[in-house]
């Protein structure tokens, strides 16, 4: 698992937590001269150490996908990662468990695209936020942690900017523009003349 090919599959757009010291940031991972760099956003966040402790708000991992599965980053729900010294607390377990979206793909076992993942997480209320904290997919390579912020995060104002960010990025990922194409019968026929109906 490289950062620079996590980075090119939409790891730049999402947020990471990272801490150095006795502070902990949030920020994103840019380019700069050449170097991927973290990127602290406003200062430290009023968050403990504790913030890193995977116990509290584990959501999953993110990696890159299977051969040929699709483009983005894969995201897998805590089901479906080896989480040795990791206990997930009743409550929170249920909650994953329970969280499903219309096509009927559970947080708690998730398998896909990082933005559907994702989307399904903020719609059940939580926020999703990277750490550089190595996790073992089972079956499968290794990946990124991801926890949930909200539960790490007293400053509102903050949940609610990173919240909307990310929902803007799910959105890109999920939006395709349309743009009106003029064809004349010759070209329509072409391209669609085999679905029309014979009488």
């Amino acid at each position: 698992m490289k950062l620079e090919s996590l980075y090119r599959m939409g790891l730049g757009e999402l947020y990471l937590l990272h801490c150095q010291g006795e502070h902990c940031h949030i920020g994103q991972l840019v380019y700069d001269k050449g170097q991927l760099v973290f990127r602290s956003s406003k200062g430290p966040l009023e968050i403990g150490l504790e913030a890193l402790d995977l116990e509290q708000g584990f959501l999953g991992a993110i990696t890159e996908p299977a051969s040929g599965a699709w483009q983005s980053m894969s995201f897998y729900g805590p089901g479906r990662c080896r989480r040795d010294g990791i206990s997930l607390d009743e409550r929170h377990r249920a909650l994953l468990t329970e969280t499903k979206n219309e096509y009927g793909d559970c947080a708690f076992d998730f398998v896909g695209t990082f933005y559907r993942g994702f989307q399904l997480l903020l719609d059940a209320g939580l926020l999703p936020v990277v750490v550089f904290r190595e996790i073992q997919i089972v079956d499968g390579p290794t990946g990124l942690a991801v926890v949930d912020l909200r539960s790490r995060i007293k400053q509102r104002e903050v949940c609610e900017r990173i919240t909307n960010s990310i929902r803007e990025a799910v959105k890109r990922c999920t939006t395709f523009t349309v743009e009106e194409v003029f064809l004349d019968q010759t070209e329509f026929d072409a391209l669609f003349g085999r679905f029309k109906p014979t009488n």
